[in-house]
């Protein structure tokens, strides 16, 4: 099955999975079949972490090993990514004098990378914006780089900047200009554009979750904030007043465990979300739901917790302890 993947890499807090959301989306109204999947480092700021996206003409169901196109932010991502480029593969990026970085024009020349480069802070700090709308330019250079029209993207980032409309000016200067790319020699990725559009949305698992927390009758929903399961807190919070479902943000996870389970033995269809820090702080109530045989459910977002000197990191180290959590034996689904 022919299909491209595109990384975006950088630091945390440049606009990364902003980036990421407006290619897939324009992506999808263009009528391709998209996958992508992002990153959650240990850092809010800094760092680096990365955005993949994977489209092509027929359905998607995994992630792809080899990466078409990487798009870095930053020198960070620059030097980390590069390595997960195919060989032949085209790194986009406006990081000035790569020259001085120790062993990359070997890495380069080694993979047969071809490299992209254009001044995209120096071209949007010139249209009256700042360093950080770097990203709207390489943008605009990597959907030139895959042979695709401008007017989808353009689109996208209207709709997604419309509540700030002086920023979207700049930020569709800085588009264009990345897409006309004038001066540079740009290698052809001749993408096939779908003659036709399926009749899906285009939604992550957190969504699905929600809508079908909704369609099953769920009348109560607790949560206190944790990436990556807090968007489950906002959509059901932005539907509760079309689903009638009780939403509630609790002071901690404990109080949001043990608010799913009186609701549950009330009588009251209910659940609470987490992530592995927060799951680490519900397991006593977990416990308590054996004890008193009262069903308990609960959606863990799998990122390690606490003691793992790893806190925020993204990964599958809470199986075991979904599995075996809580004191004694007793059925779990």
């Amino acid at each position: 099955m022919k299909r491209t993947t595109v990384k975006i890499a950088g630091a945390s807090g440049m606009g990364l999975l902003s980036v990421g959301s407006i290619i897939a989306k324009s992506l999808k109204h263009l009528g391709f079949y998209v996958h992508s999947d992002r990153e959650y480092p240990s850092l809010i700021k800094g760092g680096h972490s990365n955005m993949q996206i994977d489209f092509g003409l027929k359905k998607i169901n995994a992630l792809s090993n080899t990466i078409d196109i990487v798009m870095p932010l930053d020198y960070a991502g620059l030097i980390e990514y590069v390595k997960t480029v195919k060989e032949g593969g085209v790194v986009v990026h406006g990081c000035e004098r790569t020259d001085k970085i120790r062993g990359f024009a070997d890495e380069v020349k080694k993979r047969k990378v071809k490299l992209v480069y254009l001044p995209a802070r120096q071209i949007a700090v010139e249209f009256g914006g700042t360093e950080l709308m770097a990203n709207m330019v390489l943008l605009g250079l990597v959907w030139r780089v895959m042979g695709l029209p401008l007017k989808p993207l353009s689109d996208e980032v209207k709709e997604r900047f419309a509540k700030k409309p002086k920023l979207l000016e700049i930020d569709l200067k800085c588009l264009e200009k990345g897409y006309e790319a004038e001066g540079l020699k740009l290698p052809e990725l001749k993408t096939e554009i779908p003659k036709e559009k399926p009749d899906k949305i285009m939604l992550d698992g957190n969504m699905a979750i929600a809508l079908g927390a909704i369609e099953c009758g769920v009348r109560a929903y607790y949560m206190y904030p944790m990436s990556p399961a807090s968007s489950i807190l906002m959509h059901l919070a932005d539907w509760s007043r079309h689903s009638g479902m009780l939403v509630k943000q609790a002071e901690d996870e404990i109080t949001a465990a043990q608010m799913a389970l009186g609701s549950m033995y009330m009588g009251t269809r209910a659940f609470t979300a987490t992530s592995g820090g927060g799951y680490d702080l519900m397991t006593e109530t977990v416990s308590l739901s054996g004890m008193i045989e009262t069903p308990l459910v609960i959606v863990l977002c799998q990122r390690p917790g606490p003691a793992t000197g790893l806190p925020t990191w993204s990964g599958q180290g809470d199986l075991n302890l979904a599995m075996y959590s809580s004191h004694g034996e007793f059925p779990r689904a």
